[in-house]
């Protein structure tokens, strides 16, 4: 639009008119032919420069003043006249031209004014239209960081299952990442981005919304999953470890008795607590370097030390009955008990948290779901 204005104007000013030209050349030669004229035929008859007179002389040939009234009127009449009316078609057509010049340098006028208007509504759209890109870019960046960090988690919750199966007494970390782009998200104005939506698909995809509903949905209870599997993964590792020291502080306590008394230290399992518990052999000689040493294994106690330990005590106890095989059988059946108990607690959590991981995390189609809808907003 603004190219073919310019080239009006230039047009206008650069055209030449041959029909004005033509009309003054024409003008211009037939007044002259006219002065031309009056100069030669006033200077034939010696009238230029004195009045015509009715006395005949010798040498002068006198006019009659009619005469010469009648000859350069009926010879000059039909070419003033003519010259005349050239010179007003032309006073006319110059008028004809300034108006339609006029007309045009108003059209432009008005085309120049739309051209600005449709340029202001340009700029405009093309602000709503980068508006709208922005959006769109924050909503697909904020979505993939938060599918990235689902993958993550799921990655990093197989490998605790692993741990956890295989030493379910074991106080295995886990780490949840904070998930900074679910606060974000939140924080959206989901008006203005449901607008970016809607000029994005331009009607082009009916079922856009049912599919955005459901990728908030799935968003929405992933982000909720993770905060529940966080809180029942603190529970049951707080509660594992504090039943567990306490358990470890309980049997430190009692070891004392069972290693000053000459008959109950001599009972299979007491050096295989010495070795889990304290990393020492019976001449107290460390069995690994204390560096390397990693704790207690509470499974290990079980199995080597516990398990032993009280199957020898009732085995005393049956034989002789003395009070204190009694007294130990229900002290450490008790903190076999507690062991026990919280392992069993903990391969429940597992087998639960199994079966979470395996109806959520390991079918990707939801997040499939989620990626597949967000490839479909584009704006060109």
């Amino acid at each position: 639009m603004v190219d073919k204005l310019k080239q009006t104007e230039e047009r206008n000013q650069n055209k030449i008119d041959s029909i004005q030209i033509l009309l003054i050349i024409l003008s211009i030669v037939m007044l002259t032919y006219s002065i031309i004229y009056l100069l030669n035929y006033y200077s034939e008859n010696d009238i230029l420069s004195h009045f015509p007179t009715n006395l005949k002389s010798k040498n002068t040939k006198v006019l009659n003043p009619n005469e010469i009234g009648d000859s350069i009127g009926g010879i000059l009449n039909p070419i003033i006249g003519i010259t005349g009316s050239i010179l007003t078609f032309l006073a006319f057509y110059i008028q004809y031209k300034a108006n339609r010049e006029q007309r045009d340098f108003f059209y432009i006028g008005l085309n120049r004014e739309k051209q600005k208007r449709i340029d202001e509504d340009n700029v405009l759209i093309n602000q709503e239209k980068k508006n709208h890109i922005t959006n769109i870019k924050i909503l697909k960046s904020l979505v993939h960081s938060m599918l990235n960090n689902y993958k993550s988690t799921a990655d990093k919750i197989e490998v605790f299952l692993i741990k956890q199966e295989s030493k379910p007494l074991a106080i295995n970390l886990f780490k949840f990442s904070t998930n900074a782009s679910y606060e974000y998200f939140k924080k959206l104005d989901f008006k203005n981005l449901y607008d970016s939506i809607v000029y994005s698909f331009q009607d082009k995809d009916e079922e856009w919304e049912t599919d955005f509903i459901e990728a908030l949905n799935i968003l929405d209870f992933y982000e909720k999953l993770l905060v529940e599997m966080q809180i029942t993964y603190r529970n049951n590792s707080q509660t594992k470890a504090e039943t567990l020291n306490k358990v470890g502080e309980y049997l430190d306590k009692e070891i004392g008795n069972v290693l000053v008394d000459t008959e109950l230290r001599d009972f299979d399992g007491v050096n295989d607590y010495l070795a889990n518990v304290h990393n020492r052999n019976p001449d107290n000689t460390p069995i690994m370097p204390d560096d390397e040493f990693k704790g207690v294994d509470f499974e290990e106690l079980q199995n080597k030390f516990l398990n032993k330990y009280l199957k020898n005590l009732q085995s005393a106890y049956n034989i002789r009955n003395a009070e204190k095989y009694k007294n130990q059988l229900d002290i450490f059946s008790l903190l076999n008990k507690k062991i026990g108990g919280e392992k069993f607690q903990s391969i429940n959590y597992t087998i639960h948290l199994r079966d979470v991981y395996e109806k959520n995390f390991v079918d990707p189609n939801n997040f499939e779901k989620i990626e597949n809808f967000m490839n479909r907003i584009n704006i060109n």
